[in-house]
């Protein structure tokens, strides 16, 4: 059976990486592995993540090389070609406009006045991603429009993002130019491969993944995401009248929960059910082996 050319773009923590408390299901990540391994499939890692913090991930969690990396909530876009990973020129220069002249460290010392967040350790800054904790007593809403507001005064375009990091239990705080995020990073790069919406497959679980997950891409949240975001993303789907391409694991599949890389699957099977009998058939192999 020949499956579908797609663009496979996935969040990694807690949705490919198996990081949270819930359990995995064992042969889910070998065939993630295998599905990777398809000419048909364009493998994307869309993550919060940096370049290094994923290559530690591929190594702690045999996870495979993808072919395209957006990391950095969206900031940076790599290709990857003979495992040598280059920036795209092309994205830096699309978002660079949103922030004029002004540097990371000058926009952070404009938010000095915001009480309430607390700058992340230097390996999460980048040149056009500021990164907070922000402690979940405190409202998100609140913080992001004053945010906003003061950045705003001053011309700066910005794209602010909540959500939550469940293993620290706290709230994360991410400041982007405007044209920076996981949604318009993917779809630019689809634009440029030349690959149709109905092409892209997204899977999340977090909040910096709700843009995607509303949206007309088609989309699946792991079934270990938490109760709350799914709720959130549904709300946000059916106010984009978006709901046809959000789909929320169940653990249909067989032998599988559901959680983490089984999510993923169900997804694409959900949307091309006849990956289904690749799936089957990878299934009976990979038990046999």
């Amino acid at each position: 059976m020949t499956l579908p050319k797609l663009l496979l773009c996935t969040d990694l923590d807690r949705t490919l990486i198996p990081n949270g408390p819930e359990p995995e299901s064992p042969t889910a990540r070998p065939l993630f592995q295998r599905l990777c391994r398809e000419p048909e499939v364009t493998l994307v890692y869309v993550s919060g993540r940096d370049k290094n913090l994923i290559h530690q991930a591929m190594d702690e969690f045999s996870i495979p090389e993808p072919r395209y990396a957006i990391t950095d909530v969206g900031t940076i876009i790599y290709e990857i070609i003979d495992r040598k990973w280059k920036i795209c020129d092309e994205w830096t220069s699309l978002i660079s406009s949103s922030w004029g002249d002004y540097s990371g460290t000058e926009i952070h010392n404009l938010l000095r006045s915001v009480s309430q967040i607390q700058q992340q350790e230097a390996r999460k800054q980048n040149r056009y991603k500021l990164s907070y904790y922000l402690p979940l007593k405190e409202s998100h809403t609140d913080i992001t429009k004053t945010i906003h507001d003061i950045l705003n005064s001053f011309d700066i375009d910005s794209n602010v993002i909540w959500s939550i990091d469940t293993n620290k239990n706290t709230g994360l705080i991410d400041i982007l130019p405007a044209r920076a995020n996981k949604l318009t990073a993917i779809r630019w790069l689809a634009t440029r491969l030349a690959m149709r919406e109905d092409s892209i497959f997204f899977a999340g679980d977090s909040g910096n993944d709700i843009d995607v997950i509303s949206s007309t891409i088609p989309s699946a949240i792991v079934a270990n995401a938490s109760s709350d975001f799914k709720s959130l993303a549904l709300s946000a789907a059916q106010a984009r009248h978006s709901e046809d391409t959000l789909y929320i694991a169940k653990g249909l599949l067989p032998c599988m929960n559901g959680n983490y890389a089984a999510g993923i699957l169900e997804g694409i099977c959900y949307y091309w059910p006849k990956a289904t009998e690749w799936l089957t058939s990878e299934l009976r192999l990979l038990e046999k082996s």
